[in-house]
């Protein structure tokens, strides 16, 4: 049965409808969009004068028919769902929310769906001009992270290596409920330490190296907005190695990686190496060690971590082993040990 099996349904309820509700621009029962889109040609007319179609009254479809549609189908559905959303007009943009919500919530992706999924909100959530709709696309996304944090978390890095503005709204509506934010952070954490050593093509945006790179920003971001702390102090030792660790791996990067994930950002001269490095001192300080980041600024250590030929010196001034001292002022007590104590 299908979508097909949709359309006709959707074909017949459109037949019945009384003639005087419908408007000059409404589709003509027989001019259908081919099946895998045919549920979206529902027009305005059917529905309530809700302006947004919340309560429509076709709203029971999308149960009655989504047992029937192939995963691949739901995909396809989903991707002309979003769409639709961002052009407000003779169809009902509160039926295809619905649809978004629906198929979201009951389908299992295959990681190239949900890759797909997640590039058609990436592209069109900024162009969303109602409330029904962003919080359509928030709430799916959400959705999916909490389902496929791993495929939703590599599928953002390669829609956006340098976390853009639109990238970043994503980002903090995935970091928005705790539990989804545990599950972001560890992806990045995980994503971060894949460094491979194995030389692939600087163009391939889902190879680990590239990715780890984005992490990184995202990271740097993430820090800098103060999103989730309390989910942020949670992985704090481990995120804290984890950027020593993308600080040194960044110094045996070619030009051609480096530019890759930097290219979009030259006006701000924050390169990778930077980015990594600003990030651990933001998060010392967060944390609450704003004695031990000054303490490492005076010996040179954040300098030298910059440098190829001071990299190690950098990295031991970092890692030595020092009695600290309250922090003046300190917002809060540190409720972790310094990762090297």
């Amino acid at each position: 049965m299908g979508v097909t099996g949709l359309m006709l349904f959707l074909s017949r309820g459109q037949a019945k409808a009384p003639a005087s509700s419908a408007s000059p621009q409404d589709p003509e029962p027989h001019h259908w969009s081919p099946p895998s889109t045919a549920w979206l040609c529902v027009p305005r007319s059917l529905h309530s004068q809700d302006a947004l179609g919340d309560k429509s009254s076709l709203s029971f479809i999308p149960q009655m028919f989504t047992k029937y549609l192939q995963p691949s189908e739901r995909s396809d559905i989903i991707l002309m769902a979003v769409k639709t959303l961002t052009n407000p007009g003779v169809y009902s943009i509160g039926t295809a929310a619905h649809m978004v919500d629906i198929l979201v919530t009951d389908s299992d992706f295959q990681r190239g769906q949900v890759l797909n999924i997640t590039w058609a909100i990436y592209r069109n959530l900024p162009s969303v001009s109602t409330e029904i709709a962003g919080n359509s696309l928030k709430t799916a996304l959400l959705m999916l992270t909490q389902k496929n944090p791993g495929e939703v978390v590599a599928s953002m890095l390669q829609c956006s290596p340098t976390c853009s503005s639109g990238a970043m709204a994503m980002w903090k509506t995935m970091l928005s409920k705790p539990k989804a934010a545990r599950k972001v952070l560890e992806e990045l954490l995980r994503t971060m330490m894949n460094q491979s050593l194995r030389k692939v093509s600087a163009t391939t945006m889902d190879n680990p190296r590239m990715l780890s790179l984005a992490a990184c920003r995202t990271i740097h971001k993430i820090l800098e907005q103060s999103l989730c702390p309390k989910e942020v102090e949670e992985v704090f030792p481990k995120l804290f190695l984890a950027l020593l660790f993308q600080v040194s791996f960044t110094t045996e990067l070619k030009q051609k990686e480096i530019l890759i994930c930097w290219k979009e950002y030259q006006q701000d001269q924050l390169t990778p190496i930077r980015s990594a490095v600003q990030s651990m001192r933001v998060l010392l300080r967060t944390m609450g060690f704003q004695i031990r980041e000054l303490v490492i600024e005076e010996q040179g250590g954040w300098a030298k971590l910059l440098h190829v030929e001071h990299h190690l010196e950098g990295v031991r001034i970092v890692a030595r082993r020092e009695p600290l001292l309250p922090a003046p002022r300190a917002p809060r007590t540190p409720q972790h040990p310094l990762p090297w104590g």
